[in-house]
């Protein structure tokens, strides 16, 4: 388990974040459940790992699968 926290680190910590997703300002995070669909090299993962390093509001909590 602590190889899975270390890896997840190591690639929170290599995401660029000088540039942004256009989609990251037209999706509604407050839903519960938010699907993003696109293919491969789109960015889908990059735009999560950004959302998920900016500041949150207080009790909000981002959880993400890769």
């Amino acid at each position: 388990m602590e190889q899975l926290f270390e890896k997840s680190y190591q690639k929170s910590m290599r995401t660029p974040m000088q540039f942004k997703r256009y989609l990251a300002s037209q999706i509604d995070w407050n839903s519960r459940l938010i699907g993003i669909k696109g293919t491969r090299g789109a960015g889908k993962t990059t735009l999560l790992l950004q959302y998920a390093k900016e500041p949150l509001p207080k009790g909000m909590v981002v959880t993400t699968f890769f």
